[in-house]
């Protein structure tokens, strides 16, 4: 479950930039620059030692306004997997918000259905995710906190960094 909890908290810190950003340059920066495809690697400072995972993201044009269109944990491998648009997938709702000065917050849902015993029995987790973020047109680098919930009661928290390359 964490590779999907990495996968959705890079692809929100990006979703949480859209809009008129400063450049380094101090021009201002369009959302439309988000649009193509990214490599992010995320590195978690966990306790027994850090895991890192790469991830993809598309960006697109959808009604006028850029979106995430895939979010790919673990690409290239037999793993990969695309956390928005495979059925499979998890992810039954997520909310986010971006300062101005670049403050992150959001939540990410998840619900599985874990056979236990003699039924199944329905898991929901929910991952809150803080911090702050810097974005120029080809990279976007940041640190963050997680805190995650098992059915309501926490489960873990944990502070890590992330960086992402934007392909040609």
């Amino acid at each position: 479950m964490k590779h999907y909890f990495l996968a959705g908290l890079l692809a929100f810190i990006c979703t949480g930039c859209l809009g008129d950003i400063l450049d380094e340059d101090g021009s201002l920066y369009s959302d439309t620059d988000l649009l193509g495809t990214w490599d992010t690697t995320t590195t978690w400072f966990i306790l027994g030692g850090d895991e890192v995972h790469f991830n993809e993201m598309r960006f697109c044009m959808e009604g006028g306004k850029v979106s995430l269109c895939a979010l790919i944990a673990s690409p290239g491998t037999a793993n990969e997997f695309d956390l928005l648009e495979d059925s499979a997938s998890p992810l039954k709702f997520y909310d986010w918000s971006m300062s101005e000065a670049g403050l992150l917050s959001m939540r990410l849902e998840f619900e599985v259905i874990v056979n236990i015993g003699n039924g199944d029995t329905v898991t929901s987790w929910t991952n809150d995710y803080f911090g702050w973020l810097t974005l120029t047109k080809q990279s976007m680098a940041g640190e963050a906190e997680h805190e995650s919930f098992i059915d309501g009661i926490p489960d873990e928290s944990y502070a890590g960094e992330f960086l992402g390359i934007k392909r040609g």
